[in-house]
């Protein structure tokens, strides 16, 4: 038995169920953060902001990944750099074969409300073929001006 007064281990018993308690907390905070934390592909690029040029960060994830051959569900964010979700006016994808073929610009729609990522754009991609794709993605935060990120997606 230890010699530590009845209130002095029910503090202590406090204090580990309340470490516990903040642990699952920032848990479950991290995980409803997945979309931002894991894209499959992310670049920077620099857009006109109120203070001046501004980086954030184009986030792209795909369903599948990894890609196979055949239609992929692809989702874009556009994020500042610490994370926070910035609303896109239009986004088009452009994909362009192993062999340097560009296919027809596919529009992307705003996931529906609830759906993550926050702000994301999504639309299906038809891969056609194996190997080392480049899907230009081209987007629109607003003010008219467009920013193009090409992102490498390997097909299998």
């Amino acid at each position: 038995m230890s010699n530590r007064p009845a209130s002095g281990r029910g503090r202590v018993t406090l204090m580990i169920v309340a470490a516990a308690v903040l642990v699952f907390a920032v848990g479950v905070a991290w995980m409803s953060l997945g979309h931002a934390n894991d894209p499959a592909y992310q670049q920077r690029v620099t857009l006109p902001g109120m203070a001046g040029q501004q980086e954030y960060l184009i986030n792209l994830w795909t369903d599948p990944h990894p890609v196979e051959q055949g239609r992929t569900r692809v989702t874009v964010q556009l994020t500042s750099t610490i994370g926070t979700p910035v609303p896109m006016n239009d986004v088009r994808f452009t994909p362009v074969r192993p062999d340097g073929t560009s296919l027809q610009a596919v529009p992307a729609s705003p996931l529906p409300d609830g759906n993550e990522p926050e702000a994301g754009l999504t639309a299906v991609i038809e891969f056609d073929q194996p190997g080392s794709w480049t899907l230009i993605t081209t987007l629109n935060a607003g003010g008219g001006i467009e920013r193009e990120a090409r992102f490498t997606i390997p097909v299998g």
